[in-house]
């Protein structure tokens, strides 16, 4: 198994402020979306053959629901009560 640095992973995007934790989160991600290891996604980031910003929305999507209104929610404004 390759040696990734993380640290000097991190030294490449010291303008992004990017943290450990969150290298590692996107990471994880990137495993999973191209179906590669961690060590292989860390190396990915580290050789900036990703775009983190797609990974940041990828993420953010996951986490995002979209409720459609249901129809016991809908208020019907034509209706007088008395």
């Amino acid at each position: 198994m390759a040696y990734i640095d993380v640290d000097k992973v991190l030294l490449g995007y010291q303008d992004q402020n990017l943290s450990r934790p969150e290298l590692i989160l996107l990471a994880a991600k990137i495993s999973r979306i191209k179906k590669v290891s961690g060590t292989e996604a860390l190396r990915m980031i580290g050789n900036k053959e990703v775009d983190l910003d797609e990974v940041h929305e990828a993420i953010i999507q996951d986490y995002q629901e979209i409720k459609l209104p249901d129809e016991s929610d809908e208020v019907d404004n034509d209706k007088v009560t008395s």
